[in-house]
């Protein structure tokens, strides 16, 4: 392969690393080698719920920490519109069946509602949940459990839930969704050392 920039936040609220490399395992298509240092991911599915067997064809990688429902924080962001989904708790039939108390609901229903008034693009890309179906047709919340006799590839409603990164294959001004399971730094093995591009100035 020829050389992929990369851009990678490997933790929440973590800078991203700038990364390069120069090829792959060749026992695993998805680690990748660099001169120093290897990245290994565990791919679960792309965005249309399809397993993905090796990675696609890219000149750029942008892989970055993602979250599963919707931000607790946005009710502390917009409090005046949050004490006004109390008219809407007053006529909720959850308060009847589960006897919910209005912080309870405020907590259970809270985020989303804010989130359908105030969600972005910036948000959308870190934060993954079935309403992101209506806005990008993502396949990946409506899943094959329901469709397992279809001729298409099927990901396991476990697996998607263990959904923790997800990576941006671009080549020009394409890009193709792959979400993650891990995405894990870890020194070149001796092997891989050896076969790097800079082993022999390295051993001047």
């Amino acid at each position: 392969m020829s050389k992929l920039l990369a851009l990678i936040t490997f933790e929440l609220a973590a800078e991203p690393q700038r990364l390069e490399f120069h090829t792959i395992s060749g026992d695993n298509p998805w680690r990748y080698l660099g001169e120093d240092t290897a990245v290994e991911l565990v791919p679960v599915c792309d965005s249309l719920a399809q397993a993905v067997p090796k990675p696609p064809l890219s000149d750029r990688l942008e892989i970055w920490p993602v979250r599963q429902g919707f931000p607790a924080s946005l009710i502390k962001d917009y409090p005046d519109e949050a004490e006004q989904l109390l008219l809407e708790y007053a006529w909720t039939q959850d308060v009847i069946t589960f006897n919910l108390t209005w912080e309870s609901w405020l907590n259970d229903h809270g985020p989303y509602r804010l989130w359908l008034r105030h969600r972005t693009p910036e948000l959308d890309k870190h934060w993954l949940n079935s309403n992101n179906v209506l806005s990008d047709r993502s396949a990946v919340y409506m899943l094959p459990g329901t469709n397992e006799g279809s001729r298409n590839p099927t990901v396991r409603r476990d697996a998607i839930d263990g959904i923790r990164f997800r990576a941006d294959y671009h080549l020009g001004e394409k890009f193709q969704t792959v979400y993650l399971a891990a995405c894990i730094q870890s020194p070149l093995t001796t092997d891989e050392r050896r076969h790097s591009p800079g082993h022999e100035a390295r051993e001047v």
